[in-house]
């Protein structure tokens, strides 16, 4: 099977590595990633400068490139201008979760939303810690999931997986999950550069996440796999029926 594999943490992220480690064995993977981290970059794409492409070698990859673009020009790079014709896309294994409403402006997941756009089944994939992930379950668990998911893909969704960053032998199952209903409190703070000129940091913190058993942050957080088809039809269905039901 030919794999491509791509992220939003950057060329030289751990994660991008540990995942390459994972699916290379009987695997031809090409890994096309962005030079620097872009993460939080959501689908962005560019269009108004180009997009540099450099050759790298990269442990375990029968080819490998870092360009300038966002995880999402990753992929349409890689298909259309570097003619590599994957069977399956993985993004990842991002650093920290992308559950709730994460998954609106991650990257790791809009590359993933990439291959799905393209018709290729697709897989992001991260895992619970920002600062020294713990990789170990990924290692454990994340091919044979993979494996077993891959029949159920119908074309119309990717999979979203969030591991804990803990032992493999701690992990207590896989469990299907929905996106939780999640807050966040955002704050801007104002500073000052060198020249005294102003600008804005957005910082904040998490405020609540939907505490539902079948949520993908309660499952993660019990130290379950979660695994949660994400579509990206944002059409209201019930709406839309409602809407032209009233001579709308």
């Amino acid at each position: 099977m030919h794999i491509l594999i791509t992220n939003d943490d950057g060329i030289f992220s751990c994660g991008l590595q540990a995942l390459v480690d994972i699916f290379a064995p009987g695997n031809e993977v090409t890994v096309v990633a962005p030079d620097t981290e872009r993460s939080a970059i959501g689908h962005a794409i560019t269009i108004s400068t180009p997009l540099w492409t450099e050759d790298v070698e990269f442990r375990g990859a029968s080819r490998a490139y870092k360009t300038t673009g966002t995880p999402a020009d990753c992929v349409k790079l890689a298909l259309r201008g570097l003619g590599i014709r994957p069977d399956m896309v993985i993004s990842g294994i991002n650093k920290g979760p992308n559950c709730g409403s994460n998954i609106i402006y991650s990257g790791t997941v809009s590359a993933a939303t990439e291959g799905l756009l393209q018709g290729i089944p697709s897989f992001a994939v991260s895992v619970d810690d920002y600062r020294k992930p713990n990789y170990n379950a990924c290692h454990g668990h994340l091919r044979s999931l993979v494996e077993r998911l891959l029949p159920f893909d119908t074309g119309r969704f990717l999979f979203n997986i969030n591991l804990p960053s803990t032992d493999a032998d701690r992990i207590q199952g896989v469990r299907i999950t929905r996106q939780a209903v999640s807050r966040y409190r955002d704050v801007f703070e104002k500073r000052h550069c060198p020249r005294q000129r102003e600008y804005w940091w957005l910082t904040g913190e998490e405020l609540e996440h939907e505490s539902a058993e079948e949520t993908d942050w309660v499952a993660m957080k019990q130290n379950y796999i979660s695994v949660t088809p994400v579509q990206f039809d944002l059409t209201d269905h019930e709406s839309f029926q409602v809407l032209r039901n009233n001579g709308f």
